[in-house]
């Protein structure tokens, strides 16, 4: 049995990953709905090296060039990992959309 700490603590864990999700859905939502948005410019905006796949070191330097530094490579290998279908360790356009 778990104390009555620990129990919030986890509450509040599954709180905050509710609500991050809400969150990020809410932001896709927007994303979509805006019609100036060109999701395969994206991707090639991404992929510094052209060779059509999303890998961690694509992802840090995005964010590094768009003041968001604060991201290391292996936070953003999980995000990669998260979204990896075929577990080669980067986003192909498919995986991407």
């Amino acid at each position: 049995m778990l104390s009555a700490s620990t129990q919030h603590l986890l509450k509040d864990l599954f709180m905050n990953i509710a609500n991050g999700e809400l969150d990020i859905e809410n932001r896709r939502q927007k994303l979509a709905a805006n019609s100036e948005f060109e999701p395969y410019s994206s991707f090639v905006r991404l992929d510094r090296n052209g060779d059509g796949l999303l890998d961690a070191i694509d992802l840090r330097a995005f964010l590094c060039d768009n003041s968001r530094s604060n991201y290391d490579v292996p936070e953003c290998e999980f995000l990669i990992r998260y979204f990896d279908v075929d577990g080669d360790r980067a986003l192909n356009y498919t995986e991407f959309l």
